[in-house]
């Protein structure tokens, strides 16, 4: 079991850094990790010192901070309030404060041909149109995923029990052994061809519950193009961090 400390700081050639530490019984070695809201998080072994943990982030520098700006570039470039992918394609956001009563507080406009979505908000702050508009993504989802994925459950000739739309932290999606499928709702932001592996994929684990060689057979003869959409996933994994 993992045992979770409070933040730590150090300073590493004149830049302040701030790291989540998590002690494992079982763990040998000190792992690093950028997660996917940008946060530095270091697990190591329960007997492992704060001074040998500093001293290993001091030696890894150049890796830590590239990729906690490359995380900070992205969450700028990325704000949903201003550019939001829907299906893969980019959309320009729009925050209006001019409310009515055909367009009131809360009402949501998306329009597709321009590749537009107004939020009809009158707000101080972020949160308010952020969780307006984080609502109306979950809703599309409920209605998009279990389209997607009856469809191709009947294509590909796997069945299911169950389809679950979640908030997951890391997951796209999981496949439970009796027959639950769980999409992560912001499977509304994929291109529609991500979104297609992404559903086979987890299909796929109802026949075969790992990572076997025989269940990548499968994927490539469902989804020959796997690997261009799975690194997709891994480079757009900021997705995974917005609306937290």
């Amino acid at each position: 079991m993992a045992k979770y400390t409070r933040q730590h700081c150090l300073s590493i050639q004149n830049r302040r850094i701030t790291y989540f530490l998590i002690r494992r019984k079982n763990q040998r070695y000190i792992n690093i990790r950028v997660s996917l809201k940008g946060e530095l998080i270091v697990s190591a072994p329960l007997s492992t010192g704060i001074a040998e943990i500093n001293e290993t982030l001091r030696e890894r520098h150049l890796w830590i901070f590239k990729n906690i700006d490359r995380f900070e570039i992205l969450r700028k470039n990325k704000d949903p309030l201003r550019r939001l992918l829907l299906q893969g394609i980019e959309h320009e956001v729009r925050v209006i404060s001019d409310c009515s009563e055909k367009t009131p507080q809360g009402k949501i406009l998306h329009d597709i041909e321009n590749k537009t979505v107004n939020i009809y908000c009158d707000f101080k702050d972020k949160e308010k149109p952020l969780l307006i508009l984080k609502r109306w993504l979950r809703e599309k989802a409920k209605k998009l995923a279990p389209q997607k994925l009856h469809h191709t459950s009947k294509r590909i000739g796997i069945p299911f029990s169950r389809i679950t739309i979640r908030d997951q932290k890391t997951r796209w999606g999981s496949s439970s052994g009796r027959g639950t499928i769980s999409l992560n709702w912001r499977i509304v932001l994929l291109p529609e061809e991500v979104q297609e592996y992404l559903i086979i994929h987890e299909l796929l684990h109802q026949r075969h519950h790992n990572h076997s060689s025989l269940f990548w057979k499968d994927v490539a003869l469902f989804s020959p193009d796997y690997r261009t959409l799975d690194r997709w996933l891994k480079q757009n994994s900021y997705l995974m961090g917005l609306f937290r």
